[in-house]
C-alpha cells in the first residue's frame, strides 16, 4: 500500500480475500486506504460471517457494512455454516432475519445447523 497499490483493484478483491481469511489488520489497512466496505455487494461481510471471522466481522460492521446486503447473504451463509456468534452479531447489528423469504432459516435448516 505504501508503494501505491490500488486497493480497488479487481473490485476490491483484496478486502474480500483478507476478510475470508480472518486478517483483521489487513482489512483495517485496506479500509483506511480507501477500500469500499460495500464492494461486490458486501462480499467481505458475507465471507467474514460465513467463516466465523469475528474480528473482521466487527470491523466491517463498525465501518458501516450493510448487514442485509445481497438479500441477507451474510446472515444466511453464517446460519448455514452454524456460525452462531456471527449470526448473533449480525442480528444485533440489525440484520433482518426474514430477509429474502427467510433465507437464513432455510439455509440453517438445509445445513442441519439446529443451533442457529
Amino acid at each position: 500500500l505504501a508503494q501505491g497499490a490500488n486497493v480497488s483493484a479487481k473490485e476490491h478483491e483484496a478486502l474480500r480475500f483478507a476478510a475470508s481469511n480472518g486478517h483483521a489488520g489487513i482489512c483495517k489497512q485496506l479500509l483506511d486506504a480507501g477500500a469500499d466496505v460495500h464492494a461486490r455487494s458486501g462480499q467481505a461481510l458475507t465471507h467474514a460471517a460465513c467463516y466465523g471471522r469475528m474480528d473482521v466481522l466487527q470491523l466491517l460492521l463498525e465501518r458501516g457494512a450493510h448487514v442485509d446486503a445481497c438479500e441477507g447473504a451474510a446472515l444466511a451463509k453464517a446460519a448455514a455454516a452454524g456460525r452462531i456468534a456471527a449470526c448473533k452479531a449480525l442480528i444485533a447489528a440489525g440484520a433482518d432475519v426474514r430477509a429474502f423469504s427467510d433465507a437464513a432459516l432455510m439455509a440453517a435448516a438445509s445445513a442441519g445447523a439446529v443451533e442457529t
